[in-house]
Order: structure tokens, then C-alpha cells, then sequence
């Protein structure tokens, strides 16, 4: 969607791109979520005119929505089953019509939209994808075919597939399994945690290592495989969880029954993981209190903290390809250095 004037990209003759989109939709796929979540996501962020960003799954009724506020940060809300029935107001700034993109439909069927206002009118293009692009959406390096196969290697987890989503389980049990035993609880049902390999594990590690450091005596930092109790029914094993000194920490045994302040998540490549931690978790942690979410994403080579707002949202506050984190909200006189980082797992030999 366009508010105002169109802008077209010169180094396009055939005026098929524009360059100043006010709101975004994709409609997630199996082959093409990553790439919607991860680089295209990296990309959109810097159209300067962009307010908000919106995501519809096909296989869940879940809307997502990324609404750019006053201070540059982005604001995370989630619209399940049982919110579809509100409206959700897209951010269209101060847009008194919303343009004809006709002419660059090109004889394609051409779909008639609203903004808030009743009398705002227009028409869309139909495939964000191919027409909404900017002069850096040339430079974006995920490969289709590498996106391919992991659609094949890990298909989407459906709501309906009930073998998938595993067997019933209470909360006493669950916490009564052995340590060697994988698996999270989600809704009363065990699903299966994610395979960790050896670059999620030496980020996980270096995070710890620098963590602990900062913390010194004054705080506690944990690794994976730490039952965590985020709700009714549902217990989560974050990669590493962090209590800020003066904060109720966990006991010697047992789960943690209280929200940690930093929960983090390193991003395993796969749609189905990347889901499990952009959108099942951050919703949880969300819910449960945790003050600040940290995604590193070794594969989209992005390191991003979320802060929980006064109503319960996160809002993304640092958002970092290259360079250090400083500061680190909430953590006075913590430096990541995001080059470091890279580098320490670049020393991996590739496959």
C-alpha cells in the first residue's frame, strides 16, 4: 500500500517498482517464511516510509504485525484465534487517499482495498514480491534453492497434524523427565525441541562466556536444557537465561517458576525453528514477563533485542548486522561485539 504520491525506482524504465511503500503484507509460505521473517524483513526495514509490516500464516488463524513507532523501534504484535474478530488498524500515517497503482498492474486483476477511513480507496498490486523491491532489494544473498530445501528437510508444523504435535502430557510430568530427555511443553502436549548443531552451539556458548563476565558475582547466567515454566500447561528450555543482580533468582533445584530478565534464543535454520522462536516464544516470553528477548540468527547473520513494553508488546530496540551493541539495553556497561561474534563462527569449516 501507498499513501500519497507515487515514487518509482529510475533504474527500473518499465515503472514496474516502487520505492515508497507505507504498509507491507506477505502471506507466509512453507518455501518462502524464512526468507519473509529473515532477509526480506532485514531489507524492508530500511524503506524510510515504511509504518508497518504484516504477516498472515495460511496454515494458523494468526495475523503478525511490525509497526514502526516515533523512535524508529518496531512494535511486535501477534493476532491469534481468538483477537480475528477485532480490527486491526493498519498504519497508514497521515493518508488522506490512498493512490491507484493501476498503471502498474498492467491488465492483472486488480483488488480493491480500505484503510481506516471508510472513503479511502485504491487498488493493489497483485504480488508484493515482484513490484514492491527497492534499489537494495538486488543486493539480497539467501538463495531460493537454499530456502527449498529446507521447506522439504522441514515442513511446516500444521495445528491440525496431532501425531506432529506430539502426545499429551501434564505439567508434573513433564518436569519429572529425565534431563537426557528432549522435548518442551506446549499446551499440555511435549513437542519436540530443535537439533542443535555445532554453530548454535558455539554462539550459545560465546553468549554465555560474555555474559558471565559482565555479570560477574552481581548476577546469574544460564545455559540450554533449563526447564523454564512460561504458563499453564507450558514450559519452554531457552538457549540462555539471564538474572539480573537484586532479582529473585532460580533455586539449586527444579524448574524456574519466575520470568528471567534477558531470555535468549539462537535462531536454528529451518522454518519451522525460525517460527518456534520469532513467533511461539516471543509470544510466550511476552506473556510470561521476560523484560528482554535476544534473536542471533547466525544463518541471516543478525543479532536483535526486544524490549517489553508498559502493555505487554515487544518492541525491537537494537537490530545489528555488523558492529558492536553498545549500549546493551538494561545492561550497563555490556558491549556485544557483533563482529566478534561472526568471526568466532566463521572459523567453522563450512559443510
Amino acid at each position: 500500500m501507498v499513501c500519497g504520491s507515487i515514487e518509482e525506482d529510475p533504474a527500473d524504465p518499465a515503472g514496474h517498482t516502487i520505492v515508497n511503500p507505507t504498509v507491507i503484507v506477505e502471506v507466509l509460505s512453507p518455501s518462502t517464511e524464512e526468507e519473509d521473517r529473515g532477509n526480506q524483513w532485514q531489507h524492508y526495514q530500511l524503506i524510510s516510509s515504511l509504518g508497518e509490516y504484516v504477516l498472515v500464516s495460511q496454515t494458523q488463524p494468526r495475523i503478525e504485525s511490525f509497526r514502526r513507532l516515533p523512535s524508529g523501534a518496531w512494535e511486535y504484535r501477534q493476532i491469534t484465534e481468538g483477537a480475528l474478530a477485532t480490527r486491526h488498524r493498519l498504519d497508514a500515517g497521515d493518508c488522506g487517499a490512498l493512490r491507484r497503482l493501476a498503471r502498474l498492474s498492467q491488465g492483472r486483476r486488480r483488488d480493491v482495498v480500505e484503510l481506516a477511513q471508510p472513503s479511502v480507496r485504491g487498488t493493489t498490486v497483485p504480488s508484493a514480491r515482484g513490484i514492491l523491491r527497492a534499489g537494495f532489494l538486488a543486493a539480497r544473498t539467501s538463495p531460493r534453492a537454499r530456502l527449498a530445501r529446507m521447506a522439504a528437510s522441514w515442513p511446516p508444523l500444521l495445528i491440525e497434524d496431532e501425531a506432529a504435535l506430539g502426545r499429551v502430557m501434564p505439567l508434573d510430568e513433564w518436569l519429572l523427565l529425565p534431563e537426557d530427555e528432549p522435548g518442551e511443553l506446549v499446551g499440555g502436549r511435549l513437542w519436540e525441541e530443535e537439533v542443535p548443531d555445532p554453530i548454535h552451539e558455539l554462539a550459545v556458548a560465546w553468549l554465555i562466556r560474555i555474559l558471565g563476565t559482565w555479570l560477574g558475582e552481581h548476577g546469574f547466567v544460564f545455559g540450554s536444557e533449563l526447564k523454564t515454566l512460561t504458563g499453564s500447561g507450558s514450559g519452554r528450555k531457552p538457549d540462555v537465561s539471564v538474572f539480573l543482580g537484586g532479582r529473585p533468582v532460580p533455586s539449586k533445584r527444579g524448574a524456574v517458576r519466575e520470568p528471567a530478565d534477558i531470555l535468549v534464543e539462537v535462531v536454528s535454520p529451518s522454518p519451522r525453528d525460525e517460527r518456534r522462536d520469532r513467533v511461539e516464544k516471543m509470544a510466550e516470553y511476552a506473556a510470561f514477563g521476560v523484560h528482554y528477548y535476544w534473536l542471533v540468527d547466525p544463518a541471516l547473520g543478525s543479532f536483535e533485542i526486544f524490549e517489553l513494553n508498559s502493555i505487554g508488546n515487544y518492541v525491537k530496540v537494537v537490530g545489528k548486522t555488523a558492529g558492536v551493541v553498545d549500549p546493551v539495553p538494561g545492561c550497563e556497561g555490556l558491549v556485544v561485539d557483533v563482529d566478534r561474534l561472526w568471526a568466532k563462527l566463521a572459523r567453522l569449516p563450512d559443510d
